[in-house]
């Protein structure tokens, strides 16, 4: 073998060597990042500032980054807390709501609502949002033939794509015979709160290369959370849940869920935002064999909002979107059919 071939060998062999360290250590710094990802995102968790009951809070306060990655951020659980003049508690879910088990009762019927703020209850006192009225409301009509649970989910800021992520990833455990998912003026937006850090599997970046050059410190990998005032751009791999490719992805989600697990899917369109979409989405229903509630949120007047500088429905207007949604399950046969199951 001439000298050149075997200085030529010596070199692909030290070439492959190099590729095989570096690939080795790209892959032990992901793994590495990955676990401090989940050291940082308990310690997080864990460390959230202690509230006193009935302790005046912002809506910041509420919430923490939530468990599962493509919800982002959720209510915080067990919260006993006055927010915008109101009590608010949360169960051990961290849902506005009462306590649940995941097993429905013997005979009963489960609805579970998904939503935002407006689902939520923002600025009425707790137990006046519209989902709690129309549980109160089935009970007394039907409850002598089953019992009926009303599940409020609803967390303020969600979009469209979260809202159906929840109902995924926590409360599809929860067996609903009906899914009422709320249509509103922010379900084409981007999240409202978003937490960062460091994706162990995003291409476009190499640990090792960082590393290297000092670009990256695992020391300095600690979550990040970036409020709805703050943050100017949503990161690149938040973009698959906003706008209407967002919408999309939910509502094939939303008819992928109903058609594996049973449920009746109610869509409420209670905001005509952007303008025409309420006519996009009674199409969509048809499409998809959802049930389609139409009842705009209106904000004209003021008995109607909680006040003229928030125009979340007052407990009035809960009241009365309860009165007329539980005359459409009627009309729609949904609550027949319910009680035949």
């Amino acid at each position: 073998m001439s000298k050149g071939r075997k200085i030529l060998r010596i070199g692909r062999w030290v070439l492959l060597g190099l590729v095989l360290f570096s690939v080795l250590n790209e892959a032990a710094i992901r793994v590495a990042v990955h676990f401090k990802n989940e050291t940082s995102f308990r310690d997080f968790v864990d460390t959230l500032p202690a509230v006193k009951p009935w302790q005046k809070v912002t809506f910041g306060a509420l919430v923490q980054p939530s468990e599962h990655r493509k919800l982002i951020y959720q209510l915080r659980a067990n919260m006993k807390v006055t927010h915008r003049e109101v009590k608010v508690t949360t169960n051990s879910h961290g849902w506005r709501d009462q306590e649940y088990k995941e097993a429905p009762p013997p005979n009963t019927v489960r609805i579970v609502g998904i939503g935002d703020s407006n689902m939520y209850g923002w600025g009425v006192e707790q137990g006046k949002d519209f989902l709690t009225v129309l549980e109160g409301k089935l009970n007394n009509k039907y409850g002598d033939k089953k019992r009926w649970e009303v599940i409020n989910t609803g967390v303020p800021g969600y979009n469209t794509y979260m809202k159906v992520e929840s109902l995924n990833s926590r409360s599809i455990a929860f067996k609903p015979d009906i899914v009422i998912i709320q249509h509103t003026i922010n379900d084409l937006l981007l999240p409202e709160f978003v937490y960062e850090y460091p994706d162990v599997l995003s291409p476009r970046r190499s640990f090792f290369l960082d590393f290297v050059l000092g670009r990256y410190k695992l020391a300095d990998n600690k979550l990040k959370v970036v409020f709805e005032a703050d943050f100017k751009e949503v990161p690149q791999r938040f973009k698959y849940m906003e706008g209407e490719e967002g919408f999309a992805r939910a509502m094939v989600m939303l008819r992928d869920l109903r058609e594996e697990h049973g449920f009746e899917v109610v869509l409420h369109i209670s905001h005509d935002h952007p303008v025409g979409i309420a006519h996009g989405l009674l199409k969509l229903c048809k499409e998809f064999s959802f049930h389609c509630f139409v009842k705009l949120h209106r904000t004209d007047d003021p008995k109607l909002i909680v006040s003229k500088e928030d125009l979340h429905p007052s407990a009035l207007g809960h009241k009365l979107l309860a009165e007329t949604f539980f005359h459409y399950l009627e009309e729609e046969h949904l609550i027949q059919r319910a009680l035949e199951r």
